[in-house]
């Protein structure tokens, strides 16, 4: 049998066809409400004590625990109990409360709990689940200061040292250099044109710094001195600047020159003296080593600058520190969350935060990690980051959605389960979602791979009874975890964003106040809908984007997308130039 089910998500429609096995066809009727000689059953909420249902009190979803184990308490209300469980193991209910411990492994980022009851009578199952986190919470607006990296590795600098070269070939500096002379107080010189022809740039990372080379068959030189007109062409010019890397309080990149030396093959000229012009010439060769050069290089950097804008809030990287060894320049960057606007943000949302963890400086490696290409510049974001952004995703209800419609009544939910029955055929339903929980990163030591791990996205079928009959009433609920490989995608705007794939489903019913039977066959079900519909549900995921400024022109290609790092605790997108 075809069961087609329509459902508007977020404005738009997700048609989900679902096969259903024959036998069973559906979860069995306790009673056949069909025919009028049947005893009439009144509709659940009326006699709440004829159902089963089970609260856990504490702890509540989104604790953090460093601790061994945990007690678990709570309350059941109900029919009399055939047994209690907590995380599978039997649990004693006294006086309709309840407490028991489970033991936490630190290993595990994920601790799920969940208390199922099962009625004596008719073996109606009902539960609660609550998520708990091991490690340590942090506030969503706190800096955190290793997010991320930016490894340039010399095969990249080259890259971008030879279309730097391009930029500057045939450029008038004369705007740039004449504003600099103007402070030097240098002599009443008017600069009209500083071109450079035949430019080649090399930059290259050293343990001692950044080694910039630039070599250009002119320099040519037009200016005004002392009302005479001026006229110098230096052939064979050769700049060597070793320069030191360093990130200020402003987190800005600066470039400071340790040492330098410059030389030129000759010198041609006319109106002008050969001590004049070797004057001109140092001078413009000096403010080309301490200031432009310097200037153009920390531009380029400074405008790598990576930004994520979603609802609510802006997270900017921000650099934090710089260094080079003889083969890569690599960048650490801090986040800046700043909430851009407060209404948006649920303040009861995982009250402690996103799961923060101690993660070691990182280096990048030779080649990249799985496909062992080399590669020029290279992104890594560690899963702090990844979880201070998938947090705030959560607590701005990115990931909430309601789904109503005309089609959504009880009389069609009874096709499918058919404890709806006892509930007025016309009364429309409510389905809501969202994340009882944050999303968190977690790296598997085994496969070396980055998990998106989605605990207790939960669902709620609420049946709209109007205002005369108390509102809207809770009739089942159900929490699925998703755990998915997790990639970057690169997108054609330049951009990249998050990737996932391969989901892996576990879906369980838990609240059950309409006493469905068979909660096995609800639970297929159930996960055969939502393996159609979560890609949809998750697009608020997928559809942030965060931006790779342009690099110069270069061509981009993806070398590898894979964790790295110490503990590989940093998502990497390798990237190469061309």
């Amino acid at each position: 049998m075809l069961v087609l089910l329509t459902l508007l998500i977020a404005g738009g429609a997700a048609c989900v066809e679902v096969s259903v096995d024959p036998e069973p066809p559906y979860p069995p009727r306790d009673k056949d409400y069909s025919y009028p000689d049947e005893e009439t059953v009144p509709p659940p909420w009326e006699d709440p004590e004829d159902y089963p249902y089970v609260t856990i009190t504490s702890p509540v979803n989104g604790t953090f625990t460093t601790a061994g184990s945990l007690t678990v308490t709570g309350t059941y209300s109900g029919p009399e109990l055939a047994s209690l469980t907590l995380n599978g193991q039997a649990l004693p209910a006294v006086a309709g409360a309840f407490s028991g411990t489970i033991a936490v492994d630190p290993d595990d980022a994920v601790v799920p709990i969940q208390v199922t009851a099962t009625t004596l009578e008719d073996e109606i199952v009902s539960a609660d689940r609550v998520t708990v986190f091991t490690g340590q919470g942090q506030a969503a607006n706190s800096a955190v200061a290793l997010s991320a990296a930016l490894g340039l590795e010399n095969r990249g600098l080259k890259a971008i040292g030879s279309t730097l070269g391009g930029l500057l070939d045939g450029r008038n500096l004369a705007d740039l250099i004449m504003p600099e002379i103007d402070t030097a107080k240098a002599g009443p010189i008017d600069l009209t044109t500083a071109k450079l022809d035949g430019v080649e740039i090399v930059l290259q990372a050293t343990a001692d710094g950044l080694s910039v080379k630039l070599l250009a068959t002119d320099l040519i030189l037009e200016a005004t001195l002392l009302g005479l007109p001026v006229n110098i062409t230096a052939e064979g010019l050769m700049l060597d600047i070793l320069a030191d890397v360093t990130v200020d309080a402003d987190h800005q990149v600066v470039i400071a020159v340790v040492d330098s030396q410059s030389s030129i093959a000759s010198l041609s000229l006319s109106g002008i003296l050969d001590e004049v012009a070797s004057y001109l010439v140092g001078l413009v060769l000096d403010l080309l080593i301490k200031s432009q050069v310097p200037s153009l290089l920390g531009d380029l950097i400074n405008g790598l600058d990576l930004t994520i804008t979603s609802t609510g809030f802006d997270l900017t990287l921000a650099p934090v520190a710089a260094g080079t060894t003889d083969r890569d320049f690599s960048l650490a960057l801090g986040s800046l969350l700043t909430i851009t606007d407060p209404a948006a943000w649920n303040a009861d949302f995982q009250p402690e935060g996103f799961r923060a963890t101690t993660s070691d400086p990182v280096t990048f490696p030779e080649k990249t990690p799985v496909t062992e290409k080399p590669y020029g510049v290279a992104i890594g974001l560690n899963d702090d980051v990844l979880n201070q952004l998938l947090y705030t995703v959560a607590a701005t209800g990115v990931l909430d959605f309601e789904v109503t419609d005309p089609i959504l009544r009880a009389e069609v939910f009874s096709v499918l389960f058919f404890s709806f029955e006892s509930i007025d055929p016309d009364l429309p339903l409510i389905l809501r979602l969202s994340p009882a929980a944050a999303p968190l990163l977690v790296t598997d030591s085994e496969t070396h791979r980055m998990y998106l791990v989605l605990p207790a996205y939960t669902g709620r079928v609420m049946v709209d009874r109007g205002p005369a009959l108390g509102g809207e009433w809770e009739a089942m609920s159900f929490t699925v975890d998703l755990w998915a490989p997790l990639a970057l995608q690169y997108n054609e705007d330049g951009s990249f964003s998050l990737a996932l794939s391969d989901l892996m489903i576990d879906l369980n019913v838990v609240h059950n106040p309409v006493g469905q039977h068979n909660v096995d066959n609800m639970n297929r079900l159930f996960a055969e809908i939502f393996d159609s519909l979560l890609p949809d549900l998750l697009s608020g995921l997928t559809d942030m984007s965060i931006s790779i400024p342009e690099i110069l022109g270069l061509d981009i290609s993806i070398a590898d997308i894979a964790p790295f790092g110490p503990g590989e605790d940093y998502l990497g997108l390798f990237i190469d130039l061309q």
